[in-house]
């Protein structure tokens, strides 16, 4: 028996009396080339797989149904794409139009949901081989999409989804699912030093390779974290010696020169060993192995959306008699947004506001009304143990805010050192290499978090690329 023609992969049906002016179009579907076809009429094996995918996302309409019940595409505003006949753009609309059917109120939504992703898909690619592999893309991904949800205003499931085309945007549940994959497993959080609970004393954290103070043993001395000298203290944190701290306050960069290396610091081109270029009033410290007063995100029932969050975090350090003390904290959500951005009061007298790095100003602290309790309580109610919490060293920043998490991106892990642990990139370096950005002195913490989120966001986007779907 002879085969037939195979038409295209229908829609579901479209209301005609919302297209008053539509018209039907004898090439809306594709014949299947017959063995004795001339090679002319042959289609290519791409689009062949774009057609089969595309079947199994359907149901069966009759030829003339899913002719006449598919709007026509609309105008380009460029002529890129202009190489992708309206037929075939016709044809993934009517696929379009399908699949948000199945997440939309009405027809009407669905219609401008799908005519609005098949356009810019048609303006993004420069010819047809490319608007086919985009739009089977785009098809497989709103597939495999939660459908799951209240409805918005425009009809349609408040879920965010992927934009499928040139210059992806993912959001909501698809982008948590696609950042799952890069975050550290608990043994990268014990190896990078992240705050790890102690079910034994609540309230207390573990570390398993923090730098641990060879003189912990006399609480009474403690070493500068910036000159790296001993110096003497009271059991209250007062200086019973009051030494002027001689510093570089830059990293160490390292050249290669004829018959080796060569490591200086970037503050005044010194070489290692030579006196600071830096002069401070006191010494000062980071109080490490005071892990107590330590709170851990807790479970919480799964929003409707299928997203329990996705955040960019930074914390800003000053010095006080205590020790390295939380003064400033910001939140970023996905879409480089503030969500949360506050200066701490610290418990204890200031030493060193730490302003040259932090950006935090004496004003900043000594005007802040918040306490770390608040804070605490503020990311507890917005964080759960699932939210995945973004940041550079980040260890460093749960340290300060004294939040033990899991769900962790490190940007220093994702873009590694070439030398491994314990070097990491700068973030100043990663943005000027890899999205041509600098990052200024004094920068504000909100901006060190959405740069933390711009990198992550880059890596994704250049991950997929090489991604077989």
């Amino acid at each position: 028996m002879p085969e037939t023609a195979r038409h295209i992969p229908p829609v579901l049906s479209i209301d005609p009396r919302l297209f008053p002016r539509l018209k039907v179009s004898q090439n809306s579907f594709r014949k299947r080339p017959s063995s004795h076809s001339s090679p002319s009429c042959n289609v290519s094996l791409k689009e062949q797989v774009a057609q089969d995918h595309a079947s199994k996302t359907t149901r069966t309409l009759s030829p003339l149904e899913s002719a006449s019940r598919v709007p026509a595409p609309q105008r380009a505003s460029s002529k890129r794409g202009a190489k992708v006949s309206n037929t075939v753009r016709k044809q993934y609309l009517g696929f379009f139009i399908e699949e948000f059917l199945k997440t939309c109120s009405s027809r009407q939504a669905a219609v401008k949901k799908a005519m609005s992703e098949e356009k810019v898909i048609f303006e993004r690619s420069a010819n047809k081989f490319m608007y086919l592999n985009v739009a089977v893309h785009a098809l497989k991904i709103l597939k495999n999409l939660a459908n799951q949800g209240p409805m918005s205003s425009d009809g349609c499931q408040s879920s965010k989804r992927k934009r499928l085309s040139s210059g992806t945007i993912l959001e909501g549940a698809a982008l948590y699912s696609a950042l799952k994959s890069y975050v550290l497993t608990e043994e990268q959080l014990k190896e990078n030093g992240y705050p790890r609970y102690d079910p034994e004393n609540p309230g207390t954290a573990l570390l398993f390779n923090g730098e641990v103070n060879k003189y912990i043993a006399d609480s009474l001395i403690q070493v500068c974290c910036r000159c790296g000298r001993r110096f003497s203290v009271t059991p209250d944190g007062s200086y019973i010696s009051k030494e002027e701290c001689s510093h570089h306050w830059g990293r160490t960069i390292r050249r290669q020169v004829s018959g080796g290396w060569d490591a200086r610091y970037s503050c005044c081109g010194g070489s290692l060993g030579s006196v600071g270029c830096q002069l401070a009033k006191l010494h000062v410290y980071n109080q490490k192995e005071n892990l107590n007063g330590f709170v851990k995100t807790s479970l919480k029932l799964l929003p409707l959306d299928g997203n329990p969050g996705v955040y960019a975090v930074n914390s800003e350090l000053c010095y006080t008699k205590q020790g390295g003390t939380l003064s400033h904290v910001s939140v970023i959500s996905a879409n480089l947004e503030v969500v949360y951005d506050v200066f701490v009061k610290p418990d204890d007298e200031v030493i060193d506001f730490n302003t040259r790095f932090s950006g935090v100003t004496r004003e900043d602290v000594m005007n802040a009304k918040t306490t770390r309790s608040d804070v605490h309580s503020a990311l507890l109610t917005m964080f759960s143990a699932d939210t995945i919490l973004i940041g550079h060293s980040l260890d460093k920043d749960l340290l300060a805010l004294k939040l033990i998490h899991s769900m962790v991106i490190d940007v220093s892990v994702v873009f590694p050192h070439s030398l491994g642990l314990p070097h990491k990139r700068s973030l100043r370096n990663l943005m000027a290499e890899y999205l041509s950005h600098t990052i200024p002195d004094n920068v504000k913490g909100s901006d060190k978090a959405s740069a933390c989120m711009e990198l992550l966001m880059w890596r994704v986007k250049e991950d997929a690329k090489s991604r077989k779907w």
